[in-house]
């Protein structure tokens, strides 16, 4: 599924967290994302990719990892989205990104060069 495939006001809502990351505009953010949830549009994986990005933009890592944890059917995307942000938090990271490596090969989500950028990244640190 593409983006181009969502209905328009989930793109809408994308684009605007897209900016609101952009703009590291936090307030504004969350009240868009009570809006997400009032919708019923918080288990669109892009719109959670999208909020989880705007919080970790935001550096609100444990929101970011909150919104993470409550996404059903996550992709390769939202696993990176949080591997990258804990690769850069040295040995403290590593263990972190080792974990949620280890829980993405566990439900079958296949790794990408980014999700590799971020493992190793994290192992270098040690």
């Amino acid at each position: 599924m593409t983006l181009s495939c969502l209905p328009p006001q989930s793109r809408s809502l994308i684009t605007t967290l897209i900016h609101y990351s952009r703009q590291k505009d936090l307030q504004k953010g969350k009240a868009l994302h009570a809006h997400i949830i009032k919708s019923g549009s918080s288990s669109c994986v892009y719109i959670a990719n999208s909020l989880v990005n705007l919080y970790v933009k935001c550096e609100d890592t444990p929101t970011a990892q909150l919104v993470f944890e409550t996404t059903p059917n996550k992709d390769v995307v939202s696993w990176n989205n949080l591997i990258n942000v804990y690769s850069h938090h040295g040995s403290t990271g590593c263990s972190l990104v080792m974990e949620l490596f280890r829980r993405m090969r566990a439900e079958n989500t296949f790794p990408n060069a980014h999700t590799f950028a971020g493992v190793f990244t994290a192992a270098a640190s040690l």
